[in-house]
């Protein structure tokens, strides 16, 4: 892969902070760089002090900057909100849109507890005639998609009684 490739990659995967450290000098190279998700774009010939101030001064900002509201990483578990993707180790599942609808939902709202009434009205709508059951059979479909998801990355829990949540140890 070329450095263009390389950050596409990490921009698809994660915010984390990029400084892109390269020779090409042009404006149009620079901007592709900046607009392309990069945080910072150095030319060579660079001092290394000036890189090394260069990371400190990405790294004094708060950690909250680096997780996008677009798309949450939970340990292998990739969720892009605005694709309405799922990635698992980085292959694509495939999920019903009603399924996605409802996975997303939890996953904004990780390690808080639903009940099925409050799903049922935001997931499905408040114009939604049919049985609650249908939570309990969205949330079956959704653990046999992520049947390989390691618990400590992230889980569905039914909590008896109480409802439903995504369960996240923490978010990367």
């Amino acid at each position: 892969m070329d450095g263009w490739e390389v950050l596409g990659e990490v921009r698809r995967r994660t915010a984390c902070p990029v400084i892109m450290l390269t020779a090409r000098q042009e404006l149009g190279e620079r901007l592709k760089g900046l607009n392309g998700g990069a945080d910072d774009y150095m030319m060579k010939p660079f001092e290394p002090e000036e890189v090394v101030a260069r990371i400190q001064a990405i790294l004094r900002r708060p950690s909250t900057l680096w997780i996008s509201e677009d798309r949450r990483q939970y340990g292998s578990l990739t969720i892009d909100f605005k694709s309405r993707s799922v990635s698992l180790n980085g292959e694509s599942l495939s999920i019903t849109p009603k399924d996605m609808a409802l996975l997303l939902f939890l996953a904004k709202h990780p390690n808080q507890i639903f009940h099925r009434e409050q799903l049922i009205e935001r997931v499905w709508g408040q114009d939604y005639d049919g049985s609650d059951r249908a939570v309990d059979h969205a949330i079956k479909r959704l653990r046999q998609v992520l049947v390989h998801l390691p618990s400590h990355d992230g889980e569905i829990r039914t909590l008896r009684g109480t409802g439903y949540q995504f369960y996240a140890n923490k978010q990367d």
